[in-house]
């Protein structure tokens, strides 16, 4: 059944009419305004055609009246906990670390380990003395917290550790994934402290929209920032990321390290060094293993991950080059006399510089070349180019370019051969 229901406002009977409000007049116009008119402020029909204006005092309503009590007021469920848990876990399955990002390790598992705290939080404000209702969500997000960490764990130890495994190093992979999973829980407990200084973490006084997605982002970003200024500023890791017990054989500084130099080896392109003599070979994987060398020293990165990473560099360079460092020629006696002058003094252009003049000749330092970016400079000049474009990656922090740089793809000043 339909009803139509009009409601009017008007003058009851014997009642004394409402004195007339004086007109205002429309500015620039000249016309009076009614004060008393009705006229609606939505030009269509919100409500479709069940619900109109029936005339200037009333509304007409068309449809079925329902019955008493059935529209019913829903209270908020006291268990929802605001956590889409569905998207927790794809973000969380997504933490994998591969060569693409092996140099970004760090930065995995501070995403991680970000959101688990700030979820953690959210549980915490949400189920406050509700013990039982806590420890349920809290076994739900700490199960979804493990499978992440055993991922990252496992892959790491797949590309990173198999790549050292693979030059030689039998048991790398495994020491590096127990060193890892030590380092994931001394990384939760860095950004934790860090929440609670910043009144990320503990804090009841955050906004109502301070979502666990908000508060995650904001710890990341502390974190990044942190890194980045350490970078720019020179400082080495901090002693809490250096401390070892007896589980952990390597930091979370060496194995990021490890990660960056696996990358640069897996990035090089072997074409590029068919291109050059036997001599400037030599010199070439010189410089490469030199800016490693400094690379390391640069991060702080422990003598014991140092020296197998460099030892492991070594090899590939050689398996790289077609084993042009084992075989006693030209390239194997100038990377020799490279790298020998660069431990003594650690100044990578003066050992260039020897090297080049015991072995590539005054031709080195005097001859132009024209490369294809159309720039005509010896080659000499062209090695210092290559070596000040690193070190400028270092000072502004930008070790992916850093990365590049070793691996020999950095432009705009990377070596072109006639």
């Amino acid at each position: 059944m339909e009803a139509k229901i009009t409601s009017e406002n008007r003058i009851k009977e014997g009642s004394q009419p409402l004195s007339k409000k004086p007109e205002k007049t429309v500015s620039g116009t000249g016309q009076a305004q009614r004060l008393d008119t009705y006229e609606s402020s939505v030009k269509d029909k919100p409500f479709g055609n069940q619900m109109m204006t029936g005339s200037k005092d009333g509304i007409h309503w068309n449809g079925a009246v329902l019955e008493l009590g059935t529209l019913t007021i829903h209270e908020p469920d006291p268990d929802a906990d605001g956590i889409n848990w569905k998207e927790l876990e794809h973000y969380f399955s997504n933490a994998t670390v591969t060569m693409d990002n092996a140099d970004q390790v760090e930065g995995t598992i501070e995403g991680v380990a970000s959101m688990y705290l700030a979820v953690k939080e959210q549980l915490k404000q949400k189920f406050s003395g509700r013990e039982d209702k806590l420890s349920e969500k809290m076994e739900q997000l700490n199960s979804l917290f493990q499978r992440a960490k055993d991922r990252i764990i496992s892959s790491y130890r797949g590309t990173v550790g198999s790549f050292y495994e693979q030059l030689g190093n039998k048991g790398a992979s495994s020491k590096m994934g127990e060193s890892l999973s030590v380092a994931i829980e001394q990384k939760v407990a860095e950004i934790e402290e860090h929440g609670k200084k910043y009144g990320l973490l503990n804090n009841t006084k955050n906004p109502k929209d301070f979502t666990y997605q908000v508060r995650a982002a904001f710890l990341q970003a502390g974190m990044l920032a942190k890194r980045e200024n350490m970078v720019r500023s020179g400082k080495k890791a901090d002693v809490s990321d250096n401390t070892k017990n007896a589980e952990s054989e390597y930091s979370l500084t060496d194995l990021k390290a490890a990660g960056m130099i696996a990358k640069a080896a897996t990035k090089m392109n072997p074409k590029e060094l068919s291109l050059m003599s036997d001599k400037e070979l030599g010199l070439q994987l010189a410089l490469r293993y030199m800016k490693t060398a400094h690379l390391l020293g640069s991060l702080g990165v422990g003598e014991k991950m140092s020296g197998m990473i460099l030892s492991s560099f070594e090899t590939f360079l050689d398996q790289h080059s077609g084993g042009a460092l084992t075989n006693k020629g030209k390239a194997s006696g100038a990377y020799h006399c490279a790298v020998s002058q660069y431990q003594s003094t650690k100044d990578m252009e003066k050992a260039i510089a020897l090297s080049a003049k015991k072995y590539l000749g005054n031709e080195f330092f005097t001859d132009f070349y024209t490369s294809s970016y159309g720039m005509g400079t010896t080659k000499y000049t062209r090695y210092r180019f290559e070596l000040a474009q690193f070190m400028n990656s270092l000072q502004q922090g930008s070790l992916s370019e850093a990365i590049k740089s070793i691996a020999g793809n950095q432009t705009p000043f990377m070596m072109a051969y006639a």
